[in-house]
């Protein structure tokens, strides 16, 4: 028994001595490691006092980032224009009656509602067709939409096309070889709580290009109320907004030269019944718009506007109902290599003298808009005064001073 107990003490011994010269080593070989870690370029090992669990479960986590996502600033910059082509509320037409100056070869009736001002042109399945214009290539498009279906009816709901055609005079729904050459469709299809948004365009019959898909979000809470859709076409250039809400900006969408003339409303067919499914149409503004400023400057170098309106005698700007400015600075922040000179112009009315000073204040006073509001650089932006020396026109008139009085942008 005796001699059992002294073997167990000497193993037990033993096991002490081993694990006490296994302690001594490791830190003996932790101090090595960090004696070598500066200049092996490691990071340190020392752990942090009281804390043994592993690298990973210690590593920094960035709950700021995750609930507070990063938030976009845009503005809504659309324009209407000021020469109006068409204007149509449906103010004309009679309640329960197809609106005259329309055409369709489906069924239609202008409705009012409680609570909504206006009347509404209510559409079913089928094609319907504004009345013609002369559509500029530089144009503002504006209209009000109100969807409305029984919640309880569970089909997928109908999608509406709207957009512009060419040789547009009632040849879409009344021949049968009537063929789009040109066009520019904007396609709205209601899924679920939200709306998605196409847009495809035919130059020449042929696709000139189909967007990918948009997804206006929570449509549902807009259901049977107006949704104001706006369009600014400059040339190919296209601009879509649905409730001040920036859908598409697309440089080369709209076909060239495609002799638009009528707007085109196309309702795809449903399984809803009439009385659970209304889409309801109004306030159709189109009008003559302005050109596109940022590749105004940036292809031709030069772009001059008289829209920029001034106090009598004065620089103190009144006015700027056009956005030059803002558009300008818009592309010098596109392009932060870009410098100009604003040159600025009068009429012939008063002193030769006075008018140079008052033209070089002016040019001076759209600097400073550009400095202060816009946050331009000072450095980027050269100034001067031409006075009545460059008028455009000779004409003595109203028209011909107006036209004179302007501010000039040369790209540097």
């Amino acid at each position: 028994m005796k001699s059992s107990i002294l073997i167990l003490l000497l193993l037990f011994s033993n096991f002490t001595f081993s694990q006490s010269v296994l302690q001594k080593l490791k830190q003996k070989t932790r101090s090595i490691e960090q004696q070598l870690d500066p200049l092996l370029g490691n990071p340190s090992r020392e752990p942090s006092a009281g804390n043994s669990k592993p690298a990973a479960e210690n590593s920094i986590s960035s709950p700021e980032i995750a609930s507070n996502p990063l938030q976009a600033n845009t503005n809504y910059d659309f324009v209407p224009g000021t020469n109006v082509l068409l204007n149509d509320d449906f103010s004309q037409d009679e309640t329960g009656q197809f609106p005259l100056k329309w055409y369709t070869r489906s069924s239609g009736e202008v409705v009012t509602f409680n609570g909504i001002t206006g009347k509404w042109l209510r559409l079913f399945s089928g094609v319907f067709l504004s009345p013609t214009f002369t559509l500029p290539e530089n144009c503002t498009i504006e209209f009000d939409l109100i969807t409305s279906y029984s919640p309880t009816g569970g089909f997928l709901l109908p999608s509406l096309n709207i957009g512009l055609y060419d040789r547009g005079n009632k040849g879409y729904i009344l021949s049968s070889d009537y063929t789009v050459k040109n066009k520019a469709d904007i396609i709205l299809a209601p899924y679920k709580s939200d709306l998605h948004v196409k847009l495809v365009s035919i130059e020449e019959a042929k696709k000139k290009i189909e967007t990918d898909k948009y997804v206006f979000s929570d449509y549902a809470a807009k259901l049977g109320k107006p949704v104001h859709l706006a369009i600014d076409i400059q040339k190919e250039r296209i601009r879509i907004w649905i409730d001040k809400e920036k859908v598409f900006d697309l440089p080369q969408a709209v076909p060239l030269d495609g002799g638009l003339n009528q707007l085109r409303i196309d309702m795809a067919r449903s399984n809803y019944k009439n009385s659970e499914l209304g889409y309801y149409f109004s306030n159709l503004r189109i009008a003559e718009g302005k050109a596109d400023t940022r590749s105004k400057l940036l292809t031709e170098g030069k772009l001059e506007s008289n829209t920029i309106l001034f106090a009598t005698n004065s620089s103190k700007i009144q006015s700027d109902n056009q956005g030059i400015i803002k558009e300008v600075a818009q592309v010098m922040k596109q392009n932060m290599d870009m410098r100009i000179q604003i040159i600025g112009h009068t009429d012939h009315d008063g002193r030769p003298e006075t008018n140079l000073k008052l033209s070089q204040q002016r040019a001076d006073a759209v600097k400073i808009e550009l400095i202060q509001t816009y946050g331009i650089e000072a450095g980027r932006i050269q100034t001067t005064g031409k006075g009545d020396t460059m008028p455009i026109t000779n004409d003595p008139g109203s028209e011909g001073k107006a036209k004179n009085r302007r501010v000039e942008f040369i790209k540097l």
